[in-house]
């Protein structure tokens, strides 16, 4: 006996030396965002955020404790502690000392979110990234360290976008921003002051941001004024100016010095004066609608002239080129080159580009037979055939189209044969159409259902005869293999004159979204809405935002163009909730048609395996029969064990055994869990009682119809 006794106390000594299993934390950290801050600054106002996310799982919850932790330099300000929250749940935050705060968490949700704002002093806080530490104690919160605010090394900063080539004449703009890279760096007591290079002077000062203003700008000498910059806000000043150069001045970088205040770098490159820029122009920067595509629609005029004779190389080539992604060519069009006076010098290089057909003054511009325009429909080349004895002028007539998904300047690329890369804006492109998704319509639709209700859409032309006549708008779903399918929509212009064909505008062909064709173009800008939107969900269909590609421009046929002017998420693809189901569903043995009664609304549906009879039971897949009873299941298939779980209960059933755990305690079966086609089979009816229904009441069978029947959750 004693012998025995000795060994249970050696045996109980070693259990206690094996250290317990870590819980594995599955919170999602992060902060929302990182500031500038001095040394000896704080982030008490528009503090950033450590945002703990349960990010739906159950690894938070009541009674765990962990704690935020601040490093050297850094102090919690005044009041931190009580301006911690949590979504769906409460929390108790206790100040431990200056560095650290411990939380308590007296409920939470799997959807909770912490928030602790990082409002934070510092003292001597060390150049580079202040980071917050989360310390998990004895909770879920997953540990680490997050970075939420930068010590800069140099308080006041200078930049350049671009280095600007600029001519005698003065009238290239150049510009710069000047960035505090911590809260109140500028210093009020005194000007900034730059100094451009001898034989170069400013003009056009313009000086916005940061409450800056213009002291002077005499010749060389820059000064700018930030006596009422904010010292409480993070501020930039930004800076355009013509610089001129003299009649002296020497080709090369322009480089600008600060002469007065602390700014790093303490001089910059702000431009580079070349010999010939200005050798091309546009005649005229056009509005042009994004998408269309009509016979010489949109047709850019640029100017090519020489300043002085022999300005272009003889020998050598000009290329131009279109934002690739952007603007292309148009297809059936001509591209011309019209000589204005001087010698002629110029022609177009039909071997420059697959899209073009023919050298000299004109070339026609082809489709492949395929009917996509070819990739490089966005570039060709000029030859200068010889060196002019008078300076050449030139007219480059250019007919060209925009991609439906692209708004903004539309920028030619012009380089080469001696002149410096100029980029040249000849139009402003405005998508045809915006959309607007009803934001009061339902945006959940479940897995399963048929005809359910989809938001409304309002598709509002931006100007007048922005949509064609005789083509074929679409809106499709993104992804065509989804089991998403369209069964009904009305279509109707509700604003504006534009005439619908009613034929054509309706369901496409697929059933994967709707067709719109223009009978009669708008003389004011109109809108049209898709309303009544009926769509039925397979089981198939993914989880999560569904989204729908607006083609309302007819530029995919070229290459590297898009016919889309918009993507959006149209609903969201959910399940119902467990817990909330209220449908009474009847599955029929050997059948995958299976019928769901749901606010009095009877819903065909259909599952990917048959229910059927074992053992004089019904056995149903056991994903199906988890959304009947309104609970979770997961199966693992290494284990081969189904886990449905529903308010405080948990049933387990191992596959190929007829024991079923309910809360641990073993039930008997008379029948086991089988695999059908690839999927689990249950024994519905142990599962249902498992959770509280009762046969006969809330699960009946029908021999006469060999069908179940599962009526809303048991009380």
């Amino acid at each position: 006996m004693k012998r025995k006794l000795s060994l249970l106390m050696v045996l109980m000594m070693v259990l206690t030396l094996i250290p317990a299993m870590p819980s594995f934390a599955a919170t999602a950290n992060r902060v929302d965002r990182v500031v500038s801050v001095t040394s000896d600054g704080n982030t008490l106002t528009n503090s950033p955020n450590l945002l703990i996310d349960a990010d739906g799982k159950n690894d938070i919850s009541t009674g765990q404790v962990f704690r935020v932790e601040l490093a050297d330099g850094a102090e919690w300000g005044i009041g931190a502690e009580n301006n911690v929250t949590i979504t769906n749940g409460s929390v108790s935050v206790l100040r431990i000392s200056d560095k650290r705060l411990e939380v308590t968490i007296n409920s939470a949700a799997s959807n909770s979110i912490i928030r602790i704002p990082l409002a934070v002093e510092f003292d001597g806080a060390p150049e580079g990234a202040q980071k917050v530490k989360v310390v998990a104690l004895n909770s879920g919160v997953t540990a680490g360290e997050y970075t939420f605010a930068t010590v800069g090394a140099s308080d006041v900063t200078m930049k350049v976008d671009s280095k600007v080539k600029i001519a005698r004449s003065g009238n290239q703009q150049v510009s710069f921003i000047i960035d505090e890279t911590a809260v109140g760096s500028f210093d009020t007591t005194k000007d900034y002051t730059f100094k451009l290079p001898k034989d170069f002077s400013w003009s056009t000062v313009s000086v916005t941001g940061g409450a800056a203003v213009l002291d002077s700008a005499s010749d060389r000498e820059l000064k700018i004024d930030v006596t009422n910059a904010n010292p409480a806000a993070l501020q930039s000043i930004f800076v355009t100016a013509n610089v001129v150069p003299s009649r002296d001045a020497k080709y090369g970088d322009v480089t600008m010095t600060v002469t007065r205040g602390e700014i790093t770098p303490s001089s910059l490159v702000i431009a580079e004066y070349v010999d010939y820029v200005g050798v091309v122009s546009v005649e005229k920067v056009l509005n042009v609608i994004s998408g269309k595509d009509e016979d010489n629609l949109y047709t850019a005029k640029v100017m090519i002239e020489e300043p002085v004779a022999g300005t272009l190389l003889s020998g050598r080539f000009i290329e131009f080129s279109l934002e690739k992604d952007n603007a292309s060519l148009e297809a059936g069009e001509i591209l011309k080159l019209n000589h204005k006076s001087g010698s002629s010098i110029l022609s177009i290089d039909g071997t420059s580009s697959k899209a073009l057909n023919g050298s000299g003054s004109t070339s026609t511009i082809d489709s492949t037979t395929s009917g996509a325009i070819t990739v490089d429909s966005h570039q060709w080349d000029l030859e200068v055939t010889n060196t002019s004895t008078t300076k050449a002028k030139y007219e480059l007539e250019i007919p060209f189209v925009v991609s439906a998904l692209y708004e903004g300047d539309v920028v030619l690329t012009v380089k080469g044969a001696g002149i410096a890369e100029q980029k040249l804006v000849i139009a402003k492109a405005t998508k045809p159409v915006t959309v607007e998704i009803d934001k009061n319509s339902s945006a959940d639709l479940k897995i399963g259902l048929q005809k359910q209700t989809a938001p409304d859409i309002i598709i509002t032309e931006t100007e007048a005869g922005a949509l064609s006549e005789d083509v074929v708008y679409t809106i499709v779903n993104r992804y065509s293999e989804n089991n998403i399918i369209w069964k009904d929509a009305k279509i109707e212009v509700i604003e504006g004159d534009l005439e619908l064909n009613e034929d054509d505008s309706d369901i496409n062909g697929e059933d994967k979204g709707v067709d719109i064709v223009v009978e009669t173009k708008s003389t004011k800008a109109s809108k049209i809405k898709i309303s009544n939107v009926q769509v039925t969900l397979d089981r198939t269909v993914p989880y999560g935002p569904f989204e729908l590609n607006f083609n309302f421009g007819v530029t995919g046929k070229y290459e590297n163009l898009s016919s889309r002017v918009d993507r959006k998420v149209y609903f969201n693809v959910v399940t119902p909730a467990p817990g909330d189901q209220n449908a009474t569903t009847t599955f029929k043995m050997d059948s995958t048609t299976y019928t769901m009664i749901i606010n009095g609304q009877p819903q065909e549906m259909t599952m990917d395996v048959a229910p059927f009879i074992q053992d004089n039971r019904a056995m149903l897949p056991i994903r199906y029969v988890a959304d009947a009873i309104g609970a979770k299941v997961n199966y693992d298939p290494q284990s081969r064990v189904a886990t449905f779980t529903k308010d405080a209960t948990v049933a387990a059933l191992y596959l190929d055994s007829n024991i079923l755990y309910v809360n641990g305690t073993p039930v008997t079966m008379d029948t086991k869990p089988v695999i059908s086609n690839g999927r689990a089979m249950v024994p519905v009816i142990y599962v249902a009682q498992a959770f509280g229904f009762q046969y006969g009441t809330d699960l009946v069978y029908d021999a006469a119809t060999r069908s179940v029947t599962i009526f809303p959750v048991a009380k």
